[in-house]
């Protein structure tokens, strides 16, 4: 019996079912402390060790499956932590933006945005010259609620991110390097980044070829890397690199993704692109909102390959986008896809696509003010559109770049390649046709049903749900994301007091728009 039992603890113990939770603090005065651990934690308070979030990492073992949740407070670290690769040492899951007070992950207090955790969790690498996490190889595990930031230019990266990783709910901010650096090198691999913020980063690097948000190196070999639902808000980039970016750079012969992302007011001095450089054929930048770099910035996009599907690209002062292609139409595809500004004429400004001489690519159901006469092949349904043709959208003085009633971009689509939704989540298509531009026309203007019983409607200064039931999750949002209501009890009819405007009202099955006059 007594081997029996020795023999069952061994195999729970190699199977994984034996974790541990750290429960990380300061220690320091005013800082956020942990209540007592319980059943399968440990506290660490890192004042009495007497030791960095770096130096505590490294001494410790980790069994596979472990996760740090590290309470709120800024932790400055000097060196980066080379997360272990395999037994007896495993890395650990890290979860941040804790009060102290949490038993579970799903406790953790929120704003408005998914990244914006009311108990910041920060961890500087002002004082490392290698960033903050590395990884050699893969690592299965989740890094979520941390905000990184400082790192100096010669750190390389402040997390390097490989095969097995998911990193979500994250803020890079005020970094003087890559904020994220991905790469693979064998096939079949995934990993993903994913709802997070990049603000305020720069590349300074003199001939770097990376970017101030995400380095997307997808290796050698394959392997798909997905980035989706992240902000990309006012980074920099002064790399002269070929392809450098102050937002996304995508290489390499594996797939990378990047859907339902915003980019706002990001510049490029030099180098490709002021927010996002494509320079693989697989690479796919969909559903995507990019606006506002600045006056002798970058093109918004720098294409050498790759595939550019269902995006709003307008107001970016630099050019829209610049084309460089040579070797095939079929390796340079835009589909869908607005490119628009009040600036310039239409063979300069924001609307513009420039091109290398002899470009070739595939363009299908476009909109933009202009193309180069470099571009040698035949785009295909083009919406012609001029400075002056500010009622596409909403409200461009204010960035609102949904689709506005009687919009050239409405129907104009082609559904060959188009995403399933839109970059909010709405179905394409919503009536009878396919739309350009990152947004699907949709705006409830009477009574409409949402899910299952739910009906919406508006009155004045209110939205008015009805026929709600226990299950049912409601939540409304501003047209810049900012939450304004959601369900919190059980109530058959629901009265949203909410000031005149254009509003999303988002359901676990649906999102709508309605204006409330």
């Amino acid at each position: 019996m007594k081997k029996i039992i020795l023999l069952l603890a061994l195999f729970c113990s190699l199977s994984g079912f034996s974790t541990t939770t750290y429960l990380v603090q300061l220690g320091t005065g005013g800082a956020a402390t942990w209540r007592t651990a319980g059943a399968g934690e440990v506290n660490v308070d890192l004042t009495v060790q007497a030791k960095t979030l770096t130096a505590w990492l490294t001494a410790t073992s980790f069994a596979n499956g472990d996760q740090v949740w590290i309470a709120a407070g800024t932790y400055t670290i000097s060196s980066v932590y080379t997360m272990p690769s395999a037994s007896p040492n495993f890395t650990p899951s890290f979860y941040g933006g804790f009060a102290g007070t949490e038993t579970d992950i799903s406790q953790r207090a929120k704003g408005a945005n998914v990244w914006n955790y009311t108990n910041t969790t920060t961890i500087n690498g002002a004082s490392s010259t290698t960033g903050i996490f590395n990884a050699g190889g893969d690592r299965s595990i989740t890094i979520d609620g941390i905000t990184f930031s400082g790192c100096p230019n010669n750190a390389g990266q402040v997390v390097y991110q490989r095969p097995g990783m998911i990193i979500q709910n994250c803020i890079f901010t005020a970094n003087s390097c890559a904020s994220l650096r991905y790469f693979i090198s064998a096939a079949s691999k995934t990993a993903s980044t994913t709802n997070c913020y990049f603000s305020n980063n720069t590349y300074t690097t003199s001939g770097g070829t990376d970017a101030a948000g995400i380095m997307a190196n997808n290796g050698s070999s394959g392997g798909t890397y997905t980035i989706s639902g992240c902000v990309f808000d006012s980074n920099t980039s002064s790399a002269s690199g070929s392809g450098s970016s102050a937002g996304i750079k995508a290489q390499g012969v594996g797939t990378t993704n990047i859907s339902s992302c915003i980019f706002k007011n990001n510049s490029a001095t030099a180098g490709g692109s002021s927010a996002v450089s494509l320079t693989s054929v697989t690479s796919f930048l969909t559903n995507s909102l990019i606006y506002g770099a600045a006056l002798g910035a970058k093109s918004a996009l720098y294409l050498t390959l790759g595939n550019v599907t269902n995006c709003t690209v307008v107001n970016n002062l630099g050019g829209a986008a610049y084309m460089n292609q040579i070797a095939s139409a079929a390796n340079l595809k835009l589909t869908n896809t607005v490119f628009w500004g009040a600036d310039g004429s239409a063979s300069s400004g924001s609307g513009v696509i420039s091109a290398a001489a002899n470009c070739l690519g595939t363009i299908s159901n476009c909109a933009y003010n202009g193309l180069s006469a470099n571009f040698i092949s035949t785009p295909s349904a083009t919406v012609a559109l001029t400075t002056s043709s500010i009622d596409l959208f909403t409200d461009p003085n204010t960035n609102i770049w949904t689709l506005k009633a009687g919009s050239l971009l409405i129907d104009a689509g082609t559904s060959t390649g188009a995403p399933a939704t839109d970059l909010i989540g709405m179905s394409r298509p919503l009536d009878s046709g396919f739309d350009i531009g990152a947004y699907e026309f949709d705006i409830i203007t009477g009574v409409e049903k949402l899910q299952s019983d739910i009906i919406c409607r508006t009155s004045k200064n209110e939205i008015i749900l009805s026929g709600i039931n226990a299950n049912d999750n409601v939540s409304v949002y501003t047209l810049t994301g900012s939450r304004v209501f959601a369900l919190k009890a059980v109530s058959t009819n629901m009265n949203i007091p909410v000031s005149q405007g254009i509003y999303l009202v988002k359901t676990a099955n649906s999102v709508k728009k309605v204006i409330v006059q």
